[in-house]
């Protein structure tokens, strides 16, 4: 068939559709409504009746308890010796409490008519997980924000550069003023312009070019060093390596850390659903508590840095004093929080009902939290560290913090349970920050006093 017999053909298809039937119509994604506007499910979304009503449908069907049960001679029982009660009840995954997995499956069928999910199970052909298949909403929001990485990378270049000199207020007014703004457009393309998950995904990616070009233009400006003339950019190769090195060594020890908690999370799984929601909350929590404590890690590690660079190893010294103090008093205040609030900070994560899970959360707080001054100085080792430029040392205190928390979580569980892992992860921090302060010491002892 020649290039103008498919044409023909191709209108002609285009007419035979246009009579089709409105089932056929609706099966093609081809629906019309009366004013001639086509409907879709992201199109459905914009409005705000419908996306109210499908939040609205699906937050109060997800937070019905939703009990598994077997049948008695009496009449049922609730059968919480299943794997599969946990699963429906509790946490269908260690990533989402059962709230959170029930209302975007709900969600999918209230807008899409069906809903899937993944099932898990194990040797025993017993379901032992359930994931929600990703709907087309969370692949354009991730299709824009992917695309942000580019401008994360120039704003974290920038910022850590100003911090490096001394300036770390004007990297927090762009990223204030990323979010205010964040905030303002996310109303109007979702709620003006009802551009769905879309938007507030472009709503996202513009405020991070905001953040990552008006830093920049700032820093370029304010030093003028950076200045450059077209002439002296060059590609410095010994410069490329120092910055590829650094790059992949740390990105190693970030690996190695990951894959250290994702084997604790597998042993984790083996005490059922009720630990795995339990210990799926805690590590939510850990990672709030160990945020300001990784921050100060980090402002060590420009510190340290810059003082190196001018030769001050006093002043190293006396900046080793001083955070540790500040680590000492500081995780003790949120040490205090996270062990009076167990109770209160679990339940943000776990529904209340929960009761057994809520037990082991509180459980698992009240060992762990007690320790955060020991997590606290290993990010202040490992900032000390990579601002001394020896970044080897902060690896192989990973895999020695990792490395032993393995060793003595696969060691305890069989005798302690899910406690034995609790205190397997404590004394890896302590053999961690003993390893941290014998590096130290050896460092420093080959810098002039």
């Amino acid at each position: 068939m020649n290039f103008f017999g498919r044409i023909k053909t191709l209108f002609k298809n285009i007419s035979t559709l246009s009579r089709a039937s409105p089932e056929l119509k609706s099966a093609l994604g081809r629906v019309l409504s009366k004013v001639g506007i086509h409907i879709n499910a992201q199109n459905a979304l914009k409005v705000t009746a419908v996306f109210a009503c499908v939040r609205l449908l699906s937050e109060n069907i997800a937070s019905l308890p939703l009990f598994l049960y077997r049948k008695t001679e009496t009449g049922k029982e609730k059968a919480t010796d299943l794997p599969l009660y946990g699963v429906l009840h509790d946490a269908p995954n260690p990533e989402t409490d059962s709230f959170q997995f029930w209302q975007a499956f709900v969600a999918n069928m209230l807008v899409y008519g069906r809903g899937y999910a993944e099932i898990v199970r194990n040797g025993a052909g017993e379901v032992v997980q359930l994931w929600n298949i990703t709907t087309p909403y969370a692949s354009d929001y991730l299709k824009y924000v992917f695309g942000g990485f580019v401008f994360v990378g120039m704003y974290n270049a920038f910022a850590f550069l100003l911090r490096a000199f001394g300036d770390s207020k004007t990297p927090l007014y762009f990223l204030v003023a990323s979010c205010i703004s964040n905030l303002l457009l996310d109303l109007l393309f979702v709620a003006v312009f009802r551009m769905g998950t879309a938007g507030a995904a472009i709503a996202t990616l513009l405020t991070q070019g905001f953040a990552a070009v008006g830093c920049g233009i700032y820093t370029i400006k304010r030093m003028g060093f950076l200045q450059f003339k077209r002439k002296e950019f060059v590609f410095n190769t010994s410069a490329f390596q120092n910055i590829a090195v650094y790059s992949v060594l740390t990105a190693l020890q970030q690996s190695i850390s990951s894959f250290g908690m994702m084997l604790i999370q597998g042993l984790v799984n083996t005490f059922g659903t009720t630990v795995m929601a339990a210990f799926a909350a805690d590590s939510k929590i850990d990672s709030v508590a160990n945020t300001p404590l990784q921050d100060l890690g980090n402002a060590f590690s420009t510190y340290t840095a810059q003082n190196k660079g001018a030769g001050e190893t006093k002043r190293i010294r006396e900046g080793f004093r001083v955070t540790s103090r500040i680590i000492i008093v500081l995780s003790a205040i949120i040490s205090i929080v996270a062990f009076v609030f167990a109770p209160n900070l679990i339940t943000l994560f776990v529904s209340k009902d929960a009761t057994e899970v809520i037990a082991v959360g509180i459980g698992y707080l009240r060992i762990v939290s007690v320790f955060y001054v020991l997590l606290g100085f290993i990010v202040m080792f490992y900032g000390f560290f990579r601002g001394l430029g020896e970044i080897k040392i902060s690896i192989l205190m990973t895999i020695v913090s990792q490395g032993l928390r393995l060793l003595l979580a696969y060691s305890f569980a069989p005798i302690k349970g899910f406690s034995g892992v609790c205190w397997a992860i404590v004394i890896g921090w302590f053999l961690s920050d003993l390893l941290g302060f014998y590096m130290y010491k050896k460092v420093m002892a080959k810098k002039p006093c």
